[in-house]
């Protein structure tokens, strides 16, 4: 009898191994953690593959897809600071840009201005919503440039994104024309959505209609790019 004891037993366990070989053979723990046999999700999409390209600016624009450095130029110029410049009060520094990618056109009749880039962050974006609040009025300094800049939140842009937010920025330097800046930003997973529109013409009505398709194509190229 105890011989046919420990022979149930022995199917038993083994009816168990083979059940938790067929439910829980796809998965694996790693420091804790479930995970899927399968492996680990890939890479993230480049963000290059994710920036519309310049043939999707309106056609006044004349557009190009910026190299690295103006990739990141040009996020400084959208935010008004260059690059080793000193910004008071110090905390209304954005975070640095670590990746990003960026096209640019100008009409040559208006010198207006259209960028759109892509950045790759997990900081929430309200806390970029925050930082303009605190930051209404900040001076960068760069040599003996000096930019006094005012912002102003506006209401967002309604575009499928985690979320979003609108600002006007207006940049003032000796001896230049003052500078207007409408910006767009949405936040989708870990990508930032940026499209701004720069003018110095006074008397110029700011083109948001091209500000805002352009804006409202790069989300939807992010969106598609993310599946």
């Amino acid at each position: 009898m105890a011989g046919t004891g420990n022979r149930q037993g022995r199917r038993l366990a083994g009816t168990v191994a083979i059940g938790c070989a067929v439910l829980c053979g796809c998965v694996h723990t790693v420091d804790g953690a479930a995970r899927s046999g399968s492996g680990a999700e890939g890479p993230p999409p480049p963000l290059a593959e994710m920036l519309v390209p310049p043939t999707a600016f309106p056609p006044v624009y004349e557009a190009v897809t910026l190299d690295a450095q103006g990739a990141s130029e040009a996020v400084r110029d959208i935010d008004a600071i260059p690059a080793g410049a000193t910004v008071e009060p110090t905390d209304c520094v954005p975070p640095p840009v670590d990746e990003a990618v960026a096209a640019r056109g100008v009409d040559p009749g208006t010198g207006a201005a259209l960028t759109v880039a892509l950045v790759r962050t997990d900081e929430d974006l309200d806390r970029r919503r925050n930082q303009i609040l605190r930051c209404a009025a900040f001076t960068a300094t760069a040599g003996e440039v000096v930019s006094a800049v005012q912002t102003a939140l506006l209401p967002p842009r309604p575009v499928d994104a985690d979320d979003s937010l609108a600002s006007e920025s207006a940049i003032r330097r000796a001896d230049t024309p003052e500078v207007r800046m409408l910006t767009l930003i949405a936040q989708i997973d870990d990508v930032r959505v940026i499209a701004a529109l720069s003018n110095d013409d006074p008397v110029a009505d700011p083109d948001t209609t091209a500000l805002d398709a352009l804006f409202a194509d790069a989300v939807v190229s992010v969106r598609r790019g993310l599946g």
